[in-house]
């Protein structure tokens, strides 16, 4: 059975740290989820995003990606395959379901 990683982000100040986390789990052969909370919703406009959505598992808090300001990314843009926009009872279940779990 594949190992899980879950990440919880807060803020997109640390969109590097993930990015690279999420690379380094995928070389290990470790599966990654990434939740996306408050201010880190932002990264939706991150070119970079698109590589998360090739190597992880995204979910995005719906309520922060609504309330964003000047967000007019459509979430499908990236591909929802595999992802979701969500509330943070899937943020409950990452904790239960993932092998380990870190909050950044």
């Amino acid at each position: 059975m594949q190992r899980t990683l879950g990440i919880l982000v807060t803020s997109e100040k640390y969109i590097d740290y993930v990015m690279k986390l999420s690379e380094a789990a995928g070389e290990k052969g470790v599966a990654t989820q990434i939740f996306f909370t408050g201010s880190s919703v932002s990264v939706m406009a991150d070119s970079r995003f698109q590589q998360l959505c090739r190597r992880s598992t995204i979910h995005i808090c719906e309520a922060n990606y609504r309330s964003s300001e000047g967000l007019v990314m459509s979430f499908n843009d990236h591909g929802s395959e595999g992802h979701s926009l969500t509330s943070h009872a899937k943020n409950a279940q990452m904790v239960k379901e993932c092998d380990r779990y870190l909050v950044f």
